[in-house]
């Protein structure tokens, strides 16, 4: 027979977990594994941005709404990230401002490294 497989949530350390229920049946889980972003990329690709999902708890004592709204993108050096813009135009003045200050570095460069 298959163990029971369990996605919880560790309020001490206010991550998601998978694993198996250990075999006394209590809540704890064997071989678990911190699922935290994997979870919740699972749950913004279920609602997708800019719906919103009501959800239930299954003896109906309460509700939550999600709402899942894209927040901006980041803009990459090379491979790298190093802003997190909140709108494309934001991402936009950020890559030209960047630009600009690695043109203003070559021209110095070029000049001898002095104005």
């Amino acid at each position: 027979m298959r163990k029971p497989f369990h996605v919880g949530y560790s309020p001490l350390t206010k991550r998601i977990y998978a694993g198996h229920v250990a075999k006394d049946g209590r809540s704890r889980l064997e071989g678990k594994t911190d699922v935290t972003t994997e979870a919740l990329l699972a749950v913004i690709g279920h609602i997708e941005p800019g719906n919103v999902t009501t959800l239930t708890a299954t003896d109906g004592s309460h509700s939550y709404q999600i709402e899942v709204r894209r927040v901006g993108r980041n803009v990459y050096r090379g491979d790298a990230p190093i802003f997190m813009a909140a709108t494309e135009a934001e991402a936009e003045e950020l890559v030209a401002l960047l630009n600009l200050g690695r043109s203003a570095l070559i021209a110095q460069a070029e000049q001898g490294g002095s104005q």
